[in-house]
């Protein structure tokens, strides 16, 4: 019976400091059953210091009992936290049916951008951190990387609890597939993403399970990052070729002055007197080490946005009122460029999320937190512009890219 007191001790508390980790971890929903398993535990564990205190009655004992108890919930708490890596399983290529007989005039296209999943995913999450980890981004120890998962729940919980990026996506899909159909060319259309539920390897699987012989990859972006070239990689890892399935690839929005126009317009019909009127054209970034593997990200991106700039001074804006600010990894972030903006006497400020084609958790929190650190004054006012979302002119873009990918598609099915 004493032994099964301290079994009893250690394992409750081990269980205790696993489940901690768990909560800070797990989704929303799953919260209260792991919780109960770790009060469960902690229930345990006190029953049994609570008997060993009868059996031995002796201050060393209890000392003794203590310390066990307080190891293991750390060594349950350590475990768990250093376990957390294998979240991140890789993406793999679909590995569905794939029909033997696909139909080339049966057209689809997929509509590709890199989201974040609809709603908090660890493993999704656990792929990122170890991405910045191996990369030499992140230094955290197992005592801070469940918080990091709180974080990134807790980011979730703050927009609403769902990321609006893939369901936009989705209501592109459906106008770009009515542009089609309205025009005597009917296809379909579908949305994907670079991981998580609705990822590109999936979604052109599905696609050719279902008979269509004819695919178009079609990026609403201004540019690929390596994320999305890591998942372009998986669909050529597929060899469709060999089922008698064409794909080709349309290209991304960055050389598009209609996109471009648009994005200035929008600016513009937010602004009352351009001479004072400041403009943050908001890009992605992204960090050196993958700066000097896709150097055409920030290439294209710069070119883009710089466009958007001569537009805007083109039409009265005063050329030092434009700024780039990076959302992240590069200078100057959001924040310092709103700073700079208001201390020259800019009254109005447009934060214009100028290389988002969707909403995201970054565009719908992150950006108006960029703007209050900033605290400017009371009488500046900062408005933070929506992303392209399903623009009829950013749709019309796309349909013009898928067009010119089709045509050779086409010639070659034939």
């Amino acid at each position: 019976m004493p032994v099964g007191l301290w079994i009893a001790l250690v394992g409750g508390a081990f269980l205790a400091g696993a489940a901690f980790v768990g909560v800070l971890v797990v989704r929303r929903g799953a919260e209260l059953i792991v919780a109960i398993g770790g009060a469960a535990g902690l229930a345990l564990s006190a029953w049994a210091f609570s008997r060993i205190n009868d059996v031995y009655p002796r201050v060393d004992a209890i000392l003794y009992a203590f310390v066990l108890g307080l190891a293991a919930l750390g060594g349950g708490y350590a475990l768990a936290s250093a376990l957390l890596d294998k979240l991140a399983t890789d993406v793999r290529p679909y590995r569905g049916r794939l029909a033997d007989r696909p139909r080339p005039e049966r057209i689809a296209v997929a509509l590709f951008t890199c989201t974040e999943p609809e709603s908090y995913s660890p493993s999704v999450t656990a792929r990122e951190i170890a991405s910045l980890t191996d990369e030499g981004l992140l230094e955290a120890g197992i005592g801070v990387m469940p918080f990091l998962y709180t974080a990134q729940k807790a980011r979730y919980r703050a927009a609403g609890g769902r990321s609006p990026a893939y369901r936009q996506l989705r209501q592109v899909a459906e106008q770009l597939e009515t542009l089609f159909s309205d025009a005597g060319r009917p296809l379909h259309a579908e949305a994907a993403s670079c991981a998580g539920e609705g990822s590109l390897p999936d979604a052109v699987g599905q696609l050719v399970d279902r008979g269509f012989g004819t695919i178009v990859i079609a990026p609403y972006a201004v540019s690929d990052s390596l994320s999305m070239d890591s998942a372009l990689r998986m669909v050529d890892a597929m060899r469709l070729d060999t089922s008698g399935v064409t794909v080709t690839l349309a290209e991304p929005l960055w050389g598009s002055d209609e996109v471009a126009t648009m994005v200035a317009n929008r600016a513009l019909a937010a602004t009352s007197d351009v001479q004072t009127t400041g403009v943050v054209l908001v890009a992605h970034g992204q960090p050196d080490l993958r700066e000097l593997r896709n150097p055409r990200f920030d290439e294209h991106e710069t070119a883009f946005v710089s466009r958007i700039r001569m537009l805007l001074v083109e039409q009265g804006i005063p050329t030092e009122h434009v700024k780039i600010g990076w959302s992240e990894w590069r200078d100057p972030d959001v924040t310092a460029a709103v700073r700079h903006l208001a201390a020259l006497g800019c009254s109005r400020i447009l934060v214009v999320p100028a290389v988002y084609s969707v909403e995201s958790i970054g565009t719908v929190l992150d950006l108006p937190m960029a703007v209050r650190q900033a605290r400017v004054d009371d009488w500046v006012s900062v408005i933070v512009l929506p992303a392209w979302r399903d623009d009829p002119i950013a749709i019309s873009a796309l349909r013009d890219r898928v067009e010119r990918a089709l045509s050779p598609a086409e010639r070659a099915s034939q």
